[in-house]
């Protein structure tokens, strides 16, 4: 075990994992909620595709500020304590977007649980990174990561099947209470997490000092820029996707219950065996060879003519098996680029970044999406382009990460 990490129980280790994937659960479906319900608000409010985009723009723009925020503090706290205070935060937005009684009101609601779901997704890294020893990491990333699949399968279509029945409010009510009962076992499953901490005072330059000096780093600007480039391919496609499939593909509204099930039963066991692969066989090959494997589903899910829901099933699946299992090996190798005492605000860092990417994308494809005569939408192929384009730089980046050489920047100072 690295000398920097808190040393935990193999039982209590599995525990805290669990517990983390959860949090990583609820405030992921808090963000892609809104994804399958795209054709309902467009048909009740009367939206177009590019104000739905506000809507999932705002999110992860207030992630991006707060993480950007977050940035210059985080480590001056145990993280227990940080983690708690902030997905109190978490559950108090996700009931305001509950309450919410119209477009204007959900909004602000968003960018309020947007910022504080941001903030909780870097301190769950951060955790792993400070309790997971480096040779178990691609593992105990395979666990976090399956919150995604988990969504998808349960989270996805439930919050469907509830909106349908009961209106759009009730998932986030539900939701909600998921997050009251989570937030109760933090205190008892999560240790302190304070190694950071010990001669912090000392090494400390201030807030500003201690910031900049993360960019001293070149591994630390390579990390970023392939976390930026990564999560623009990604959200460059998935907020219109659900539309797309409707609108063009041609399937009923009830059928995108199955599409998200598929896929995220398929998966909950590659996230594992993904992870697993990463530790055995090393984070920067599995990362490559993923990522250069994605491309294909992207090109071919973004031009998919109207086909049948067999066909739309095998293509989304795959899509989304390769779209997440590319992410367990990256943010395991970007974990260990970073000493113990930069954890924190390198982590909240990166999570600004992915969130402002997502935003953007969300923003930039709303612009290149238009609608035909017939109701369906244009320019989705040539999102698909910028997408694979933006993959191809990623794998450039992360290919130079690794000649670089990231050796742990906890054996040499801090830059003066």
């Amino acid at each position: 075990m690295s000398p920097s990490a808190v040393a935990v129980s193999a039982r209590r280790e599995r525990f805290l994992l669990w517990l983390l994937a959860g949090l990583q659960f609820t405030h992921l479906l808090d963000f892609m909620i809104l994804t399958p319900l795209a054709p309902q608000f467009m048909r009740l409010w009367g939206i177009a595709a590019h104000e739905f985009g506000y809507l999932v723009a705002v999110y992860a723009v207030a992630a991006s500020l707060a993480g950007l925020g977050a940035s210059f503090f985080i480590d001056r706290f145990d993280r227990r304590r940080m983690l708690r205070w902030v997905y109190a935060i978490f559950v108090a937005a996700t009931l305001a977007c509950a309450l919410a009684p119209g477009f204007w009101s959900l909004l602000a609601a968003r960018a309020l649980a947007g910022a504080s779901g941001g903030v909780v997704g870097s301190v769950v890294m951060a955790i792993v990174g400070d309790v997971i020893p480096a040779e178990r990491r691609g593992r105990a990333m395979g666990v976090i990561m399956s919150a995604f699949p988990l969504v998808s399968v349960l989270g996805v279509p439930a919050s469907l099947l509830v909106a349908t029945h009961l209106g759009w409010h009730a998932p986030f009510f539900v939701l909600a209470a998921i997050g009251i009962l989570l937030w109760s076992t933090i205190g008892f499953i999560v240790p302190p997490v304070n190694v950071h901490l010990k001669g912090a005072a000392a090494r400390s330059r201030g807030w500003m000092g201690d910031f900049l000096a993360l960019f001293s780093y070149s591994s630390h600007r390579r990390a970023l820029l392939s976390v930026f480039a990564f999560t623009l391919s990604g959200f460059a496609i998935f907020p219109y996707l659900s539309a797309f499939q409707v609108k063009n593909i041609g399937i009923a509204e009830a059928d995108l219950a199955w599409v998200f099930f598929a896929g995220g039963m398929a998966t909950i066991f590659t996230s594992r065996l993904i992870g697993w692969s990463a530790d055995r066989f090393g984070k920067r090959r599995m990362f490559l060879i993923l990522a250069a494997c994605s491309l294909v589903p992207i090109l071919v899910i973004t031009h998919m003519p109207r086909t049948g829901l067999p066909m739309l099933l095998l293509v989304s699946t795959l899509f989304m098996v390769l779209m997440s299992g590319r992410f367990i090996p990256l943010m395991a190798l970007v974990t260990t680029c970073v000493e113990p005492r930069m954890r924190g605000a390198f982590m909240s860092l990166s999570s600004a970044a992915q969130n402002l990417a997502a935003g953007l994308a969300s923003l930039g494809s709303g612009a290149l999406i238009g609608h035909a005569a017939d109701g369906s939408l244009t320019g989705f192929g040539t999102v698909g382009y910028c997408a694979a384009g933006l993959t191809l730089l990623c794998i450039a980046i992360a290919r130079r990460l690794q000649a670089a050489g990231m050796q742990a920047p906890a054996a040499r100072p801090l830059p003066v």
